[in-house]
Parts: C-alpha cells; structure tokens; sequence
C-alpha cells in the first residue's frame, strides 16, 4: 500500500517521461492563467434565453427553478464494503478463545436482486452471505411469507465484517483450505474471533437525502456537485438562463497554447444505469456565444447541437425538475439487464431495475473535466460492450473498449486516448476486475491502493498506444508529439472516494500533462477546525473530537469555511467545518465551499476541535 507522497512521485516520473514540459505558456496572452480568464468571463456575460437543458449541460448556468429529491439517497440498504452479511447478534460470543464459524450460502455483488430470507428460518446453524460494495442485503420476509422491507436490525442478515477480519475456508481442491481475504473465489465458510456490531458496514436507506430534500435553489449558478447529486437522483434536465453553455463563455478568454488531451471515461458495475439524457452536452450556439460552432468542427458523438427553439420554454405547462420515476416500468433485475442483440452497448435509459442506480459518478467526472478548462471534444464516453447473456460486467468486454481506445480505429484521423479514467472495480472483491484487465491488457500498474480516507482502492497504471497510431502536432514554438503510453486512472466507485482521488491525484496529474505548472495540491491556508455537531466525547482540555482516522493515513472531507464569535482574547476567528464522513455521503457536498486535509504524517487517530488542518478548494 502506497503513501500519497508515494503515489504522486510515481505519477510525476510518468509524466515526465512521456508528457514533457511544453515549450510555450500554458495560456495565451489573452489571459495569463486560468483565475484571471473566469474574471474575464464574469465582465463579459453572454445574452441568455430560460430554456430546459440535459443536467450535464446545465453546469456553470443560472437555475430557474427549485430541485428537490424525488427518490432516497441509498435507494435501499447496502453494504459499505466487501465483506459477509452476517446476524451480528449470534455473534456475541465471539473471541480468540472462542471462534464461531459461518457457513457462507452464496455471493450478493452489487446490482443483484436481494435473497429472500424466511425470519422462521432455522438458526442452529451459522449463516452469512458473501456480499460486495454496493450489494443489498438479503430482504426479510416475516411470518406469513410476506416481504418486510425494514431498515436495520429488523432483518435476519444486519450486518457486514470486513473481509479483513475473517478467515476464510475453501473446498480441499482449492489452492488452500484456509486464507486470508485474498483469495478472489467464495469459500465455503468463515470463521470470526470478535463480535460484529448491529447495522456494521450497512448502508441505510434514506441516510444521505431524504424524499423532499432540497437539492438546487432557484438562483444557484449549477456546480459539478450540483450533477453528481442530481444524477443520482435521475435528474436528466435542468430550467437554466441559457447563454451558451461553460465552454462558449470560457473559449472567449482561454488561448490554445497548452496540450490537449484525449480523455476516455469508462464506467463499469452492472449495478450503474446510464440515464437516458442528462449525459448529453450541447455545443454553443454561435449566432448568440460569439464563438465557433463546436458541433460543425468536431463530429463528436457526445456533443449534440440543439436549437433553442427545440428547449421548453419557462411558459410551458408541466415543467418540472422531476425525474423519470426510476421504479416503471415494473421488470425483473435480470430483465432489465438483458439484451436481445448480440453484442451491443450498454445504453441508457430512464428506468432502474431492481438494486440498481443511476450513474453519477461519470457525469460528475465530465463535469469537472469541463468545469476545469477541457475541450468538450475531447472528453468521450465510452461504452462497454454487453455480450448477449451478460449483465455488463464482463472483463473481456472491458478489455476490448480500453484497447479500443489505445489504437482508436474508428478512423484515420482519430488519436488514441491520452487518458482513460474509469470507475469501480479496483478494489478486493470478486468482480473488481479492473487491475487484473490492465495487467492483461500488458499495461503497468504504477500504484494499487492508497493510505487515504476516501478513495483508498485507487489504481493509476499506463498502457502503451498503437505504435501506428502516433501523430506530431505543432503549436507555436511547442512540437507536441502523441505519448507512447497512456495514462490510466481506476478510481472508486463509491461517489465522495471517486470525487476525492478526482480532484488530488487525477487533476493535478492532467495540469502537468497539459503544461500547467501551477500546483494544486498545495493547499490554500491551515486553518483551526471547528466541532460542528460531532461531539460524541470530549479529551484534552474538554475540546470535542470532530474525527477519526486510521493512523498514518491522508483523509480528505468536504468542509464549509465560516467565521465564528469567540469569548476569547483572540475575539472573531475563521474556522472551518467538516461535514461529511461516509464515502458514499454526497449531499454534503453541495453545502461545501472546500476539502480539508487531515494529513498522513500525523500518527494519531483522533483530530480536535482547535487543530489546525490544510484547506484546499473544492476546483483547482
């Protein structure tokens, strides 16, 4: 396991090696960096026209209307990690001296429909089931046979043990009859030496957003954040003051003296439904931006041109922000995934089977991407191809679209991808298939896993490109020759550890290849944390504990910066508030103005209110 420190200098080696430092400024002397072009952008403002819009197409606009949740946020219970779904009350008497051992009844792995379990069922015999991030746990039904869909304790299975702190037995043929967590096929048995608290590791439903939670304000300015929650939620379009879109604004001030990058985004999990539409962006409207027509100059697929006149306009009757009801039509989990065809893409759509979620991660990721410079052409979706009989989750099918990507040959004039970033399936578990297809796939594995809090299962590897695929570009005075190697980034699939490994260790590395020498992971201050609501117990001259955190270990929490009234000598002081401490919590991220940093070196497991900890901004 690496340190952040670690991870960051094997990724600067790469970099330096094959994306060198260009030879002209990063920016054109329209605008010396990228803070000064949004200045500009704020004294010129486009004419703007109220129109409905895809969610992705949204950002950086004004929103016309209120957005509240019109689903729950998890939709249903589930396990926070890999690891075994147990009844945490039979295990009470667990010890070293005492071991209970389990007999495991299957696999759950996340977007399985749940195992239905009598509450009659017969518990002489120790049960538990093998479940992965994301999985449900098994439903309960009661005594007449009817479904009991109760959160916590109410169910027989309510809790998850790590796979860390088990020991797990396989059948005689296999490579072992007792392992640690390590072996990637389902033993038949574990045994525990300590007892599993009730609701560990579970996820419960509603616990981040709640029906009727308010997600967007009539007013707010659409945010990266605002997409990733929205998504979540369904959201396929937003009512904005139109005025082009980001890129039309941000193209009037930023130069093209910086490198241009290919970016591939990949999203993996049976469980993640594309939506139907609020992935689509819209390219600028010339006649009205001021700028170049996007959509004729670049036949990119991602990139739709529409007319205003094609958008509701605010007169219409019915608008609403409301999703597309994510339980109709009625289908079976299978059903849903199945495919006629062939070999086909997953495709989207605007309806969730059963244990199943919209995709958020992707959309936030393109979010930022835009939200941080990149041209929308350059930023691609790329889709996996489902075999008929699978449920998309195939590392063949993965392999295939990343290899795609390499040589690109959907046509002469295509370059390889300069980065591929994807989502899920690096960690330990039986479907985390991502650092096994790399290997595969001949590429190098930089670094696995990461001393961080989120975002810990982090990969970044680099695979070679087509040799016939390489091109020279010229600039100015910067010959931009095309990388031998591509730059791979495997982040989490849990949301807030996705958008953690996105903003510290996958920017910073594409201001580099792009030729931007300013350094965003140095932090903006160091500021004194204030308590919040979290003070559960008090130490060290009765100042509140405000976190936890594995010793040795960087973690990294959304946070709002605010200014407090003391009773002390010092009178007003700016502190700051952490507000989130779950890797899948993403509401807080839309009351957050910052991350802060509870660094590594610190030995500690405990941060006091007082401490002083890094501040860094939520964009780069």
């Amino acid at each position: 396991m690496s340190s952040f420190t670690q991870a960051m200098r094997v990724i600067d080696d790469f970099i330096h090696e094959y994306y060198p430092v260009l030879t002209q400024r990063p920016f054109s002397p329209k605008s010396t960096s990228h803070s000064e072009a949004l200045i500009h952008v704020k004294e010129s403002p486009l004419p703007t026209e109220p129109a409905r819009v895809p969610l992705l197409s949204s950002l950086g606009q004004k929103s016309c209307s209120n957005v509240r949740a019109q689903i729950q946020m998890p939709l249903f219970d589930n396990s926070a990690m890999d690891g075994y779904a147990l009844c945490s009350s039979q295990t009470i008497s667990a010890s070293l001296a005492n071991p209970l051992t389990f007999r495991v009844l299957g696999i759950i792995a996340a977007g399985d429909p749940p195992p239905m379990v009598s509450v009659s069922q017969e518990q002489s015999e120790l049960t538990c089931w093998a479940i992965m991030t994301g999985a449900p746990f098994p439903l309960t039904l009661d005594t007449k046979g009817d479904l009991s869909i109760v959160s916590g304790s109410a169910g027989l299975y309510d809790a998850c043990v790590k796979l860390e702190l088990v020991t797990a037995h396989h059948q005689p043929n296999d490579s072992s009859t007792a392992t640690s967590n390590c072996s990637t096929k389902v033993p038949t048995h574990i045994t525990i030496t300590a007892p599993v608290d009730s609701n560990a590791n579970r996820r419960l439903a509603g616990e981040d957003i709640k029906v009727g939670d308010q997600l967007l304000n009539a007013g707010d300015i659409v945010r990266k954040e605002h997409v990733m929650v929205l998504a979540s939620m369904g959201v396929q379009d937003v009512e904005v003051e139109w005025d082009g879109g980001m890129w039309a604004r941000q193209r009037q001030v930023l130069g093209d003296g910086y490198r241009r990058l290919r970016i591939g985004i990949i999203n993996t999990g049976k469980e993640v439904v594309l939506n139907a539409k609020s992935e689509e962006v819209l390219a600028p409207i010339a006649a009205e931006a001021g700028t170049d027509n996007l959509a004729t100059t670049n036949d990119i697929s991602s990139i739709k041109e529409y007319p205003l006149s094609t958008f509701h306009s605010t007169s219409s009757q019915g608008l609403s922000n409301n999703p597309v009801d994510p339980l109709t039509p009625p289908i079976s989990c299978a059903a849903s995934r199945s495919t006629s065809v062939a070999e086909t893409t997953r495709q989207p759509r605007p309806y969730l089977g059963a244990s199943q979620i919209w995709n958020s991660n992707g959309p936030y990721i393109h979010a930022a991407l835009l939200t941080w410079g990149f041209h929308p052409s350059d930023i691609e979706v790329l889709s996996v191809p489902i075999a008929e009989g699978q449920d998309g989750d195939d590392p063949e099918a993965f392999q295939a679209t990343v290899s795609n990507a390499l040589s690109c040959n959907k046509g002469a004039d295509e370059q390889p991808f300069d980065v591929l970033i994807s989502t899920g399936g690096v960690s330990t578990g039986v479907h985390d298939y991502v650092p096994s297809s790399i290997l595969a796939l001949g590429g190098e594995i930089g670094f696995h896993k990461l001393k961080m809090r989120p975002g810990g299962p982090m990969m970044f590897a680099h695979l070679a490109h087509d040799p016939s695929r390489r091109n020279t570009e010229v600039k100015g005075d910067a010959m931009m020759t095309k990388a031998t190697r591509a730059a791979y980034f495997g982040l989490p699939g849990n949301p807030l550890a996705a958008a953690v490994c996105l903003r510290f260790i996958v920017a910073p590395a594409l201001q580099k290849m792009r030729g931007i020498v300013q350094d965003s992971r140095i932090p903006c201050a160091k500021i004194q944390i204030s308590g919040g609501g979290r003070q559960e117990e008090r130490l060290q001259q009765d100042r509140a504990v405000v976190q936890k955190k594995p010793p040795y270990t960087r973690m990294y929490v959304p946070a709002r910066l605010h200014t407090s009234l003391t009773t002390g000598i010092d009178g007003e002081r700016s502190g700051v508030e952490a507000l989130a401490r779950g890797s899948n919590m993403t509401r807080a991220l839309l009351n957050a103005d910052s991350w802060v940093c509870f660094a590594e070196g610190e030995g500690r497991e405990k941060v006091y209110e007082g401490d002083e900890v890094e501040v860094y901004g939520l964009d780069l």
